[in-house]
This record gives C-alpha cells, structure tokens and sequence, in this order.
C-alpha cells in the first residue's frame, strides 16, 4: 500500500515540475503572474486613499472677516482648496452644480456673526452627494473643525445646514450603480476581445474563415459587431435594474448616456482584440485584460474616491475611458445633467478608442505575417 503511495506521488512531482517548466518557459504568463499582484500593491499602497484631500470648496457671501475664519478652519484640516477668494452672494451652490466645486458654503448677508441666537444656522453648506465617499470624510472633517472653532469663540455661535445635492440620503446605491455601468461593460468586452482570436487559433478555425472570400478585417469587425449590441443590452439592463431596485433616480436623459456606450465599448473590445492577437493563450489573453480592467476600477474613481489620489495617479486614471464614463453617467443619471455639460468627457473615450483600435490592427496584422 506505501509503496503504491509512493509511486502515485513521484508521478505528481514529476508531472508538477514538467508544469512549473512549462510555465516558466511561457516568459508572458510567467511576467503576469508577477505583474499584476505588484501593480495592485502599488495602487492600493500609494494611489487608494478613502480620506480625499484639496476638495475645491467655493465660499459666498458678504462677510470678509467670517470668509477670512472660515478659509483658516478649511486650510487646517488638509481637505480643502477654496477657490477664488469670496464669492458673489448666492452662487455656492451654483458652483457645486455646475461642477467646479463639491462643497459650496453660503454665507447669510448682513448677519453678526458675533452676537447670535444659540440655534441660529446662517450657514448653508451644500455638499455633491453623487460621489458621497468621496465627500463625507472631508464634509465631517469641515463641521468637526468648525464645532471646534465655536467651542473655542473664534467663530460666534454660528451653526450651519447642510444640503446634500442629488444624493440627500447618501445611498451608497446611487453612486456604484451609475459607474456600475461601465465597469460591466468594460469587463464584458475586454473578456469578449481577449478570447475572440486566440480561441479561434486554438480551434483552428480563424484560419479557415481567412480562406473564404471574407477579408481579414472584414471578419474581424463582423465578429466583434454583435458585442456591441450586448454591451448596450447591458446598459439597458443594468439602468433598469437600478431604478426598479434601488430607486436610483434618473434625473437626466439617460437614454444620452446610449450613445456613449458603443464608443467605449468599442474601445475596450479593441483593447482586449489586442491582447488577444499578442498572446499565445487564452490564460495569457485573460490576464491581460485583468492587468487593464483592475487599476481601471480603483483610479476611475468608481470604488475610490478621485480626489484622494495623489497627482501621478489622477494622470494615469485620466487616461483611462472609465473614468470618464463614471463622470458621464453620475452627470446623466444623478445630477440631471444636459449632454453638453458632459460632451467634453467624450474626448478621452474617443482618443483611448482611436488608439486602442490602431493598437489592435497593427498587432493583428503582425500575427497574420
């Protein structure tokens, strides 16, 4: 019975090592396998961070002393940048609309700050709610600083009231499902493009498709056409879903949002097209469409929030569709949004697009010599 063990178990070992060589000698497998657990290091090490710094913060009113305390209270907790000095009266909240900042402050005109009722609110802090992780921290922060402020008399007995924007009760809902929607798409199509050549190679039927009268190109996009259309199913389904059952509005015209999901669509499947017509496998065409869509998910700002990455990540996340997208989509569905107002969010999806097909071609046609 030992002896039977034992043979049984040299066998494993011997095939194990043939395995391990094998796999060693795929140096493109091997280079992932290391790869992406490094890339995921450094990311969530260096570029992931839940407390968001220099949050643009837009404060108006009249009071240039209170404005004055309000920017030291601000400066000190480390979250905030406020622009442009003291605003005309009655646009924070203008500005948190428009975009140009998340957290707008409003103060009363023509009000003691000094020498007020103790449940007095002269204070109208509106917050962008559509990204509430990317806010909440710092909106804490602020009223903690604040309340410290007033316990210590710097700032009278002024109290304040906050308004959340397009999120009151900061779902976390709200804001995964608009970028939800890109994610899925972006998944689907990298896996769709990265196994379209290399499983058609393995069962040696690109090559008898090449012998009919269709061009390579031609039976190239056929392919990838109907992928196209599941990715707006997708959008479709997905929207639907969120609307019946998490009740996320949608304030704007999302059907706006279907014209940009063939754009990224199609960047991504020409992305994943590109892996696949470089790798030698279907394991190496998967991993690198993994080694993509990972760092898609943190730096887009749909899991993390954007404004607490440091500056050589936000470069990297700014060249990447998914961020744009998430923008477009919480633009679209929470803030209610025309198209114009997101339209330059576009222009990135459709470079990435333009380069990623020229990467996919020029990689295709290589395999082909």
């Amino acid at each position: 019975m030992f002896s039977n063990i034992k043979r049984r178990l040299h066998r494993i070992m011997a095939v194990a090592r043939l395995e391990t060589i094998q796999l060693m000698r795929e140096r493109t497998t091997f280079s992932l396998i290391v790869l992406i657990p490094l890339v995921q290091i450094v990311l969530f090490g260096f570029a992931v961070n839940m407390n968001p710094k220099d949050v643009p913060m837009a404060i108006a009113g009249t009071q240039d002393g209170l404005y004055e305390r309000l920017e030291t209270i601000a400066e000190g907790t480390g979250y905030f940048l406020p622009l442009d000095g003291l605003l005309p009266q009655g646009s924070a909240e203008a500005r948190v609309r428009s975009g140009q900042a998340l957290i707008g402050i409003e103060l009363a005109e023509e009000v003691d700050f000094d020498d007020l009722e103790a449940d007095a609110k002269p204070l109208t802090v509106y917050v962008d709610a559509s990204d509430a992780q990317a806010v909440a921290a710092a909106a804490s922060m602020m009223e903690n600083a604040y309340l410290k402020h007033l316990l210590m008399g710097e700032v009278g007995n002024a109290t304040s009231n906050t308004v959340w924007l397009y999120n009151p009760e900061r779902e976390t809902a709200w804001t995964i499902v608009p970028g939800l929607v890109g994610v899925v798409i972006m998944i689907s199509m990298l896996m769709l493009g990265a196994l379209s050549l290399v499983s058609e190679r393995e069962r040696g039927t690109w090559e008898t498709l090449l012998t009919t009268p269709v061009e390579g190109l031609d039976a190239l996009f056929g392919k990838l056409s109907p992928c196209v259309v599941m990715a707006l199913l997708q959008a479709v389904l997905v929207v639907v879903a969120a609307n019946v059952l998490f009740s996320v509005p949608m304030s704007g015209v999302v059907s706006l949002l279907l014209i940009v999901v063939p754009l990224f669509a199609v960047a991504h499947l020409m992305l994943g097209f590109a892996f696949s017509a470089l790798a030698q496998t279907q394991l190496q065409a998967v991993q690198g469409a993994v080694a993509f869509y990972l760092p898609s998910m943190l730096l887009s700002g749909f899991m993390f929030p954007y404004q607490g990455m440091p500056l050589w990540a936000k470069v990297i996340a700014e060249m990447l569709p998914l961020t744009h997208f998430v923008r477009m989509a919480r633009g679209l569905m929470l803030k209610g949004q025309s198209f114009a107002a997101v339209a330059h969010e576009l222009l990135p999806i459709l470079i990435f697009m333009v380069i990623a097909m020229l990467f996919a071609l020029r990689a295709y046609r290589a395999k082909l010599d």
